[in-house]
């Protein structure tokens, strides 16, 4: 198998990483990105080179959100949830306490309110900083891809199927499920 390096990074032939999410944190100088095999990467100080950072776990990395530029976290593959407050050099698994693979996540510029979501309409919230995951229930089956929060309370999910869930609805409930025609 041959290797080279591109921009500091080792790429083996014939063992190709996807990369699937990255998140810009204190502008564009600084950058990781997160990917199959829970490989994570990062570029800081607007730098040439990416450093192969430990992610801790060898789950895909589907989604990765920093609320500046040292808190971060990633979801992936099997419920994983892992976070950093080192803007990336170090990774700490959290229990999502699920196993479905998780496809999005969301903080509150404080890192404390977190939300992540993923397949089988798995929805779930954090109120301290990701130390105890608590599924909530979504109200249906429909893979939910992305999710973001403008604050503690206001927020939207989206999903397959053209599923767009408000959070809390207009009419005061928990949500509201929209479909969009195409």
């Amino acid at each position: 198998v041959a290797s080279r390096f591109v921009g500091g990074v080792r790429c083996v032939y014939g063992a190709a990483m996807t990369l699937l999410a990255l998140s810009l944190r204190g502008g564009v100088e600084q950058l990781c990105v997160v990917g199959q095999s829970g490989l994570a990467l990062t570029r800081a100080n607007g730098g040439q080179h990416w450093q192969v950072r430990p992610s801790g776990t060898q789950n895909t990395l589907t989604a990765v959100r920093f609320t500046d530029v040292q808190r971060g976290w990633a979801v992936g593959s099997g419920g994983t949830i892992v976070n950093t407050v080192d803007g990336g050099l170090s990774w700490q698994a959290q229990n999502s306490t699920i196993e479905e693979r998780l496809r999005g996540v969301s903080f509150s510029s404080d890192g404390q309110q977190g939300r992540a979501v993923g397949e089988k309409g798995t929805l779930l919230m954090t109120l301290d900083g990701g130390l105890h995951w608590v599924a909530q229930d979504s109200a249906h089956w429909s893979t939910l891809l992305a999710v973001s929060f403008a604050d503690t309370q206001k927020g939207w999910a989206v999903g397959r199927d053209c599923h767009l869930y408000q959070y809390p609805s207009p009419r005061g409930r928990n949500r509201t499920r929209m479909r969009c025609s195409t």
